[in-house]
């Protein structure tokens, strides 16, 4: 069966799948390495990847997942606007 994996580099933010054995929580994937199959077993969902049934939710959760951080980093840098006013707005102490 088909999934849809997020969490690659470059081009390859949402890639393409075939998983043998699903449960729950985990899948088992078929690689390739030095032309050989094999089968490797992956958590759906950790800090590094995640697994999706339809191309859609995985572009959806990349979505949400970039607008999420798109706040976060407004959100800090009016914070750090804030902290840079009251550092500018710092006298020199006279004993």
């Amino acid at each position: 069966m088909k999934k849809y994996m997020t969490g690659g580099f470059g081009e390859k933010l949402i890639e393409e799948v075939e998983v043998v054995k699903e449960t729950n929580k985990t899948v088992w994937v078929e690689q390739y390495r030095r032309d050989q199959k094999s089968i490797r077993q992956e958590r759906k969902d950790s800090s590094w990847h995640k697994y999706f049934d339809t191309f859609e939710e995985a572009k959806n959760h990349l979505t949400e997942q970039s607008k999420r951080k798109i706040e976060n980093y407004r959100r800090q840098a009016e914070e750090e606007e804030v902290y840079l006013k009251r550092v500018i707005s710092f006298k020199i102490l006279e004993s």
